[in-house]
């Protein structure tokens, strides 16, 4: 087989009558010599073909066809969101996207092109992509799908951006595939625009009554401690094992594991207070899960475990959730003096803007951490500092 040099990726002849010679085949009377081949997706070995009797012929099919295709005029029936939604969730998952992950974006996008929004290379797209996200509504459903409130409400300002998102990354993904001559929505389709809010946080004198030693019968009570002093998300607190404490080092390993898909597959350090060291040091094991318990691997039950030690504690969730502790920490941890990126580095947040958010309370704990060494909080052994405000005001 001989091939001739090209003058545009993917373009290429081939001598049909040497590459029969070559296998010893007969090539009287063979009819067309040269076979055109135009590669159809850029880095896998798809081709159209097709035999000419002439050279220049072959040459001159082959360029258009690739030009074609690059402009998406030869692939015009794969450029909708239906044609294309099954190749791109195995994209998804060769990337290694979570399975909750893929199956939101599929849903996302079935109800895109269920409300008539499919075709890609309509010149409305962007105004109906538009209209369609400025409009969600949500109704509340269970993980088999039934509906679990007959209520039909707004969506808000982050579920839209971030279906968006999914949409916006699919035509990403097409256009680099070159099934789009170009990105429909880039540039064009505007984020709603969110309010910028504070997240809700606990104060001090609170913190003292949640970690007061009465309460470690409760079962969320040790996961709480993780996260107000390390940071941990929830699901790594309930995740985190005697392996992973480092005593000497006064550092946590979070890090990966087959029972737990850690969220961004980016290792990190986070950090062993004082105060955690004690808490952990009466009950320390050579090995084995720092939570043992059998509500590991049940995320629907931590809220209600967390509701039940704030009921326990007599303290009013106002609108608080387990997350909070991670919003908390990283305030407390700036307030304490520590860098914001160092914060970001223990929080294990790609961008300070991600943590300059779960900060944005730190300037109501000044006056209540004066004294404090950087990154070491006093939640149960010093009782003489005052109370922070009760969570961050709008």
């Amino acid at each position: 087989m001989t091939k001739r040099a090209t003058h545009s990726p993917g373009v290429s002849v081939v001598d049909i009558w040497d590459r029969k010679k070559r296998r010893g085949l007969s090539t009287w009377n063979q009819g067309k010599r040269w076979l055109g081949r135009a590669q159809t997706k850029p880095g896998v070995a798809r081709y159209r073909t097709k035999a000419f009797l002439h050279e220049a012929d072959a040459w001159d099919w082959a360029e258009n066809t690739v030009a074609k295709y690059r402009l998406g005029l030869d692939n015009g029936n794969r450029c909708s969101i239906s044609a294309v939604l099954d190749d791109y969730i195995e994209h998804l998952r060769g990337k290694g996207a979570s399975p909750n992950h893929v199956e939101q974006v599929r849903l996302v996008l079935e109800r895109v092109v269920n409300a008539g929004i499919n075709d890609l290379r309509d010149e409305k797209l962007p105004a109906k992509v538009e209209a369609y996200f400025r409009n969600l509504k949500i109704q509340s459903t269970d993980e088999n799908g039934r509906v679990r409130r007959k209520s039909v409400t707004d969506a808000s300002a982050r579920t839209k951006n971030c279906y968006l998102s999914m949409v916006i990354a699919l035509c990403s993904w097409a256009t680099r595939m070159r099934m789009l001559p170009f990105h429909p929505l880039r540039g064009v389709v505007s984020f709603v625009k969110q309010p910028l809010k504070t997240k809700p946080v606990f104060t001090i004198d609170e913190l003292k009554v949640l970690l007061d030693d009465n309460l470690r019968s409760q079962m969320f009570w040790l996961p709480f401690a993780l996260s107000i002093y390390s940071g941990l998300r929830i699901a790594e607190a309930f995740h985190v094992s005697w392996q992973d404490v480092k005593w000497t080092e006064r550092r946590l390993h979070i890090r990966l594991k087959p029972e737990y898909r850690l969220k961004g597959q980016k290792e990190r350090y986070a950090p062993l207070p004082n105060e955690l060291v004690d808490i952990l040091r009466p009950i320390a094991k050579p090995h084995g899960w720092i939570t043992d318990n059998k509500y590991r691997d049940n995320p629907k039950m931590w809220r209600w475990f967390f509701m039940r030690l704030l009921r326990a504690a007599k303290i009013e969730p106002n609108g608080r959730s387990p997350h909070s502790t991670r919003h908390t920490w990283a305030a407390l941890s700036i307030a304490s003096g520590l860098d914001s990126l160092l914060v970001m580095e223990a929080a294990g947040h790609n961008h300070i803007a991600t943590t300059w958010r779960y900060a944005r309370c730190a300037g109501f704990y000044r006056d209540a951490v004066k004294g404090w060494e950087k990154g070491e909080f006093r939640l149960r052994l010093d009782s003489s500092n005052k109370s922070a405000m009760a969570g961050c005001q709008q």
